[in-house]
Parts: C-alpha cells; sequence; structure tokens
C-alpha cells in the first residue's frame, strides 16, 4: 500500500512540475493596427492600386474593383476587424476566415465615410487565424462601382503566459519555488531578497507582470530592454492573487527583454519585503515574414515509386530568440493536414531561412510557417494564401498544332487542376491560347483534363512549341540539333526547351506534335530517305533530352494527320507519318495518337473540336505508360489476301488494339489496292468480322497486289475505321504497303 501511495505521489508531482512549465495561451485586451501598407505582413493577390490619400489612416490606401483581387494576413488572436471607405462607388466583398466563408460587408454609402469598421468578428480561438478579404464582383443596387478601398485591419493579439516555473524564465539570487493553489497553475516563485531578479526575453508587443499581493509584500523595479521602466508597489492590505501589478504596451513587434528586480523596498503599510511571482504574459508578435509560393505552381513529383518531392522555403525572421523555425502543409483554404509541423530551420541565424519540406502529391496546398523559441513557444506565424501543388509537368514541343490553332469558339475550358508555366516563366492557371503568340485553341486543355480527372493530382505544362519549325537538320532552328557548347542554349529550338524546362523545376514527361514542315523541307530538296532521315534526327533529339533532363524520360508523339497543301507530295506526306509510327518502341516512345480524320480550321491546323477529342486519346498513351490503361493504340491492318481465284476481292486482317470490334460496318473508306503501281477501283468495303473487312473490287488484279490504308495527305476518311473502345481509337494509317497474298 505504501509503495502504491508513494507511486501516485510521484505521478501527481511529475504532472505539476510539466504543465509548471507549459505556456499557455490566453487573449489580450490591447489592439494592434496594421495599415494597408504594410506589405511584409498583408499579402495581395490580383489587381490592386496602391496611393496616398489623406482621409485614409496613414493617408494610404489600397483600391481594387477586380472581381477575384483579394489580400490575406495571418495572425495569432482573438479578434479581427477590417477597416474600409464607404463610397457612393464602392461594392461588397466576401470575409474567409481560416478558409471558410463568414461575411459579405457592403461597403457602399451615399456619402463618403472614412476609416469604416466594415467588418469584425470576435470570440476567437486564442491561435493562428488567416482572414482574406476577397472581391465578389457584387454591389449595392444604389452603388454605381464595385471598388472597394482597403485601409487598415486591427486585431487583438492573443498572449502567452510564461508560468514562474517556465525555464524560458531566468532566475538570479535568492528565490524559492513551491506550490500554492492560490497562485496559476498552482505554483510560486518568492524572494525577498534585493537584488534577486527574474528575466524573460519574448518576442512581442506588450508585456504584463502578474504577482500576488499583501500585507507582507514590497516593490519591485522592472526594466525593458535593460533600460529601468517602473517601480511597482505590490502591498495591499489583504491578500490578492494573480494581480496584474505592471503593464507596458505599444512595444515595437520585435524581440525584447523583461527584468524583474527586488529594490529592496516596501511601502510605509508593509510588513515584508516578499515578491510573489506567479506568471508573465506577453502579447505574440509576428516577427516572421514568408516567400509565398505562386499561384498555381506545381512541383514535379518524384519520378518512380516515390511521389514526394522537396519544396524549398524561404523567408526572413526578426526575433533573436527564434530557436528553430517549423513548417506544414494544408489542403488550400482549410486545415486539413497534408504535412504535419516540420522543423525546416534546426538553428536559423542572420535573419533570413531557407529549408525544406518533402511533400506528397496532390494539391492545391497552402503552406504554414511558425518559429518557435528554445521552450517551444510560438514567437512568429506566417500562412500562405497562394494554392499550388505537386504532380506532373509536361513540356510540350514540337510546331504550331502543339501551339495550338484552333479558331472556332468557345475553346475548351481547363479544371483548375491544369496549370501553365507561361513563356514569361510565370505560373497561372491554364487557359487556351495558353501558347500565346496570337495563337488559337489546342488539345492541351483536354489533355489535362483527363489526366486531372483520372490522377487528380495538378498537372501543369510548359510551352516550347514554335510553329514551322523543322525535327531534320543542324542549326538552332532544327529539334535535333543541340549547341555542344551550351545544351541549355536559349537561341535554339532545342537548348531553349530546355532552358524552360529547368526553369520550371523538372518535367515528367515530353509531348511532340511536329512534322509537317519536314514534309514541306524535302520536297524542296528531295535529295535524302525523309522516312529514315526523321527517324534519326529523332532518335538524336530524345537522346539528348535524355542526358539533359532525365535518362528515361518518355516522350509521346502526335501522328500528323492531313493537309490541303500543294508544297509537299503524298508520298513525302506519308513518309513523316510512317517514321512516327516506327518509333513507337512500346515502352517509353508511344505514338500517342493519329490525327487522320479530324476536321481541320484552316489547310493544317486542328479545330477546337478536333482538339477536343485528341487530348483524352493523348492522355490514354501516357496512362498506359504509368501502367493505368491496358492499350493506347488503335486497331493496325497486318495482313491481307485473296478470297478469289479471280483476285477480285480481298480480306484484310486487323489487330485489335483496346477494342473488340470496329464501326463502321458497311461504307468503309481509306483503303487503296494496287496491281503494281496502279491503283485498282474498290467498289466496296465492308466488315466481315470483329477482326476482318472485306474489299470488293472493280477489276481483278494482274499483277503483283497490295493495300493501302490511309495513304497520302487527305485521304477520305467519311467513312474510317474506329474501334469500339470507349475513345473510339482510329485503325492507324499503314507504313508500307501490305502484299496481298
Amino acid at each position: 500500500m505504501k509503495n502504491s501511495l508513494k507511486a501516485l505521489f510521484a505521478s501527481v508531482l511529475m504532472l505539476i512540475l510539466v504543465l509548471w512549465a507549459l505556456p499557455v495561451i490566453t487573449s489580450a485586451s490591447t489592439s494592434i493596427i496594421v495599415d494597408n501598407g504594410q506589405t511584409s505582413l498583408i499579402t495581395y493577390t490580383g489587381t490592386w492600386t496602391q496611393s496616398t490619400d489623406s482621409s485614409y489612416y496613414s493617408s494610404t490606401k489600397s483600391v481594387s474593383n477586380t472581381s477575384g483581387s483579394k489580400l490575406s494576413f495571418t495572425f495569432i488572436g482573438t479578434e479581427i476587424n477590417l477597416y474600409t471607405k464607404k463610397t457612393a462607388a464602392s461594392g461588397k466583398y466576401d470575409v474567409y476566415l481560416d478558409g471558410v466563408y463568414d461575411a459579405t460587408p457592403d461597403a457602399y454609402s451615399a456619402v463618403d465615410q472614412a476609416q469604416v469598421k466594415t467588418y469584425s468578428k470576435t470570440g476567437l480561438s486564442a491561435d493562428t487565424h488567416t482572414i482574406e478579404l476577397r472581391l465578389n464582383g457584387q454591389k449595392n443596387a444604389s452603388s454605381t462601382g464595385y471598388y472597394v478601398g482597403f485601409d487598415y485591419l486591427s486585431y487583438e493579439p492573443a498572449y502567452l503566459i510564461k508560468d514562474n516555473g517556465s525555464t524560458s524564465i531566468t532566475y538570479t539570487g535568492t528565490w524559492t519555488h513551491s506550490s500554492d493553489a492560490n497562485f496559476y497553475g498552482g505554483t510560486k516563485s518568492v524572494s525577498s531578497t534585493s537584488g534577486s531578479r527574474a528575466d524573460l526575453s519574448f518576442t512581442g508587443t506588450d508585456i504584463h507582470i502578474y504577482t500576488k499581493t499583501s500585507a507582507a509584500t514590497g516593490k519591485y523595479d522592472v526594466y525593458v530592454d535593460g533600460v529601468f521602466d517602473a517601480t511597482v508597489d505590490t502591498y495591499s492590505p489583504g491578500d490578492q492573487y494573480k494581480v496584474k501589478t505592471y503593464s507596458k504596451e505599444g512595444l515595437s513587434n520585435s524581440p525584447h527583454t523583461v527584468s524583474l528586480r527586488l529594490a529592496g523596498q516596501k511601502n510605509a503599510s508593509s510588513g515584508g519585503l516578499f515578491i510573489g511571482v506567479d506568471y508573465f504574459e506577453y502579447g505574440v508578435g509576428s516577427g516572421l515574414s514568408l516567400n509565398d509560393l505562386p499561384n498555381y505552381r506545381v512541383f514535379q513529383r518524384g519520378i518512380g515509386n516515390n511521389h514526394n518531392t522537396d519544396v524549398t522555403l524561404t523567408g526572413s525572421y526578426n526575433t533573436s530568440n527564434t530557436a528553430n523555425i517549423q513548417a506544414r502543409v494544408v489542403q488550400h483554404g482549410t486545415s486539413a493536414e497534408v504535412v504535419p509541423w516540420t522543423t525546416i530551420v534546426s538553428s536559423p541565424s542572420g535573419g533570413t531561412y531557407s529549408g525544406s519540406l518533402s511533400v506528397p502529391q496532390g494539391g492545391w496546398y497552402n503552406i504554414q510557417i511558425r518559429a518557435r523559441d528554445s521552450s517551444g513557444d510560438i514567437v512568429g506565424t506566417q500562412n500562405g494564401a497562394n494554392k499550388w501543388g505537386v504532380g506532373i509537368v509536361i513540356l510540350a514541343i514540337g510546331q504550331s498544332n502543339m501551339v495550338g490553332y484552333g479558331q472556332e469558339m468557345p475553346y475548351v475550358v481547363a479544371n483548375d487542376l491544369v496549370a501553365n508555366f507561361t513563356r514569361s516563366n510565370m505560373w497561372s492557371h491554364l487557359v487556351d491560347p495558353y501558347d500565346g503568340g496570337g495563337a488559337g485553341s489546342s488539345m492541351v486543355p483536354a489533355l489535362g483534363n483527363a489526366l486531372t480527372a483520372y490522377y487528380n493530382i495538378p498537372v501543369a505544362f510548359v510551352p516550347a512549341a514554335v510553329g514551322g519549325t523543322s525535327l531534320i537538320g543542324n542549326t538552332n532552328s532544327n529539334w535535333s540539333y543541340r549547341n555542344s557548347a551550351n545544351h541549355a542554349d536559349t537561341a535554339g529550338l532545342y537548348g531553349n526547351s530546355v532552358a524552360r524546362a529547368r526553369a520550371a523545376g523538372g518535367v515528367e514527361l515530353l509531348i511532340w506534335n511536329q512534322g509537317e514542315q519536314d514534309s514541306r523541307d524535302h520536297n524542296a530538296n528531295p535529295t535524302y530517305d525523309l522516312r529514315a532521315t526523321y527517324r534519326t534526327a529523332f532518335t538524336k533529339m530524345i537522346t539528348n533530352y535524355r542526358e539533359d533532363l532525365y535518362s528515361t524520360i518518355p516522350i509521346f508523339i502526335n501522328q500528323v494527320g492531313q493537309v490541303n497543301s500543294t508544297l509537299r507530295t503524298d508520298a513525302e506526306w506519308s513518309a513523316v507519318r510512317s517514321a512516327q509510327s516506327d518509333l513507337d518502341n512500346g515502352t517509353n516512345i508511344l505514338l500517342a495518337t493519329t490525327e487522320i480524320g479530324f476536321s481541320l480550321s484552316d489547310t493544317v491546323h486542328f479545330s477546337t473540336a478536333s482538339s477536343a477529342i485528341i487530348g483524352p486519346r493523348y492522355a490514354n498513351a501516357i496512362k498506359y505508360y504509368f501502367g493505368d490503361s491496358t492499350s493506347y493504340r488503335g486497331p493496325r491492318a497486318t495482313s491481307a489476301a485473296f478470297t478469289t481465284a479471280s483476285k477480285n476481292e480481298v480480306d484484310v486482317t486487323l489487330m485489335p488494339g483496346g477494342g473488340t470490334d470496329f464501326t463502321p460496318t458497311t461504307g468503309i473508306t481509306g483503303f487503296k489496292v494496287w496491281d503494281g503501281a496502279t491503283a485498282v477501283a474498290i467498289t466496296s468495303a465492308s466488315r466481315l468480322n470483329g477482326t476482318t473487312i472485306r474489299l470488293q473490287l472493280a477489276a481483278s488484279i494482274v499483277g503483283s497486289g497490295s493495300v493501302t490504308y490511309q495513304y497520302g495527305m487527305n485521304p477520305v476518311s467519311t467513312g474510317m475505321v474506329g474501334d469500339n473502345s470507349a475513345l473510339q481509337l482510329p485503325l492507324e494509317p499503314t507504313g508500307d504497303a501490305i502484299s496481298i497474298q
């Protein structure tokens, strides 16, 4: 029994000691004002104009009338107030607290009113909060405009309590530490020896000291930052506990030290010199800044099985007692934790910090930062407002059909998880024309939509294609050329694309839509084997990318479709098409889709409607590469055989792709049958079974027969064969004529 009591007593004593040392957060009573111009604390997004105006607090204002523009501020406090100017041209704005909608204040007034509290929220938990003011494009029916003139905000800071037993307090001289249920936390620190002192270093805007007052307590001196500030008399006729005997407000939001020193003095009525320290309380300052990550920034996920990536975070701090800096990741606009608080800098120095955090694929996210002192107490905090994520980054290369020139409206709208790394190296939501330069619609939004719908992670595109460019050649204007002295030479097509990929932070895969120019170049100089030379140049290009980006980077090819042109021949166009098919190796060079049969906006560029179909087909090939689709190519013609002795009927055998059958059953177009070099008319082409098409000929084959499908620049595609898969993948054009057996 004695041993049990001893164990219980030891446990209770240990619990008391632990609680004695823990900091406590309470609410404050003195507002802190943050003016609109304090951009190190307030984050502005969208379109804002900062200017002077004497009617505003501190004679400055921040004004916007653009829907979607917003500002955000992170604080530790229990109350927050927003002040704006009210005018006849002012609109409404939404307020979000910690990512949750709270109110829509109306800033309209028939008569100008300056420095008006248009929003207030009290009773917040004494914790870290983020407030956002968002312009919503709404106004009072009487208002003539949508302007919001932001003036300043004020908040009641939360307070940290350092109980007398905290390790943050340094005691010098003679002190007795003991239990006393009348004191905060049930403990007290007492001294009556002149010169004894208790010192606390903190970062904040005000400081308060709580002691016992009684008929036997004396006086103490207070020094702030080494300078004498006051002598405090703790005498009272009767015992009083938890009394705020000293208060200092209006300090700069920076590191401070407060020192309580026994003065060896007392009130004439007091019977003693005792000082009973209960606790210190101070307003938490925000001595920490964060260089927020760009809005819509997509970090390339880890390649392989581990899709986490290290995200580097930077900023500054002005708290000398900062012992470490931590970061965490939350789902955008919420407090749902993705990565818990993790120390990214263990011993910061020099006033700036840089550290990294391992983040899983996904998004959108927000980053949060906090600084802590050696006791683990928060001495600064900042929350990022911009949304960013970890996902798939794609380098888009080739020529005009990759840039996108579809002119039909409306363009395909990319969902919010699809991002763009613009030519000016800025991150944004992807919107066609995504590549600028006066281009139109492209297959990129539809591709991004298909990938984000399946993987539910951000997908970003890095545009680097240039219209009218060729693969073959040895100059900066050829994709297969690389400057040996500078692989990222921005003067060349290849080098610029590598520089863009690196500026984006790395890419996972390449998408290639090209070939039109090489057929045209060959037409002007038909002295080489176009099909073989195209393959050689492409192999050289992908080898270069695998040296400069990463060794197994995959590339996905859009096979050229149709063209209405007099600047190349059927043979040249088919040579490029065949070379692209030849390059497919089934592993990391994949023929993503063939573009035959789609409508054009002009002689060579695909329409918006076509791009909306090409994108998902392209995405399917990417899914196949990642092991998430069972097939990526349509059916292919593999053999042909005469069915009659008179050789006027041919059966073409198909190898299925992702489907099990095909359409149409009759009226099939695109096939050509040859008697040597002479074309033989086809009277009908129809489905015989799920893998066979029967061709009826107008005349019998006399010599050696062969068959082609979708040969040339502009084959008839009205009755083009497509499989019965969800994507209706087309029967691929034949690279070589198939001998009829």
